[in-house]
């Protein structure tokens, strides 16, 4: 996970440049964004499907995961895998 104390630290670290503190502010918000409980759950699956859709390239593939997956439940919530 992402946490910075604050902006000016991460601007301490890269330099005073407005780049640096453009980074700094962008870190900020993927913290607050990451670290939001409410949306955390989301966040995973986003993740989740991102690395699925990374293996998925080329021809012919076959996803196997977990039935605790985020992505397994989307399945398991549809009545998909009881054949409905």
């Amino acid at each position: 996970r992402l946490a910075f104390s604050s902006c000016s630290m991460v601007a301490t670290i890269l330099g005073s440049s407005p780049i640096a503190k453009g980074e700094a502010e962008y870190m900020r918000i993927l913290s607050e964004a990451y670290n939001d409980p409410e949306k955390a759950d989301f966040y995973l699956f986003l993740r989740s499907l991102d690395a699925a859709k990374a293996t998925m390239t080329g021809g012919d593939k076959t996803l196997i995961v977990d039935e605790t997956s985020p992505i397994a439940q989307i399945f398991y919530s549809s009545g998909y895998s009881s054949g409905q």
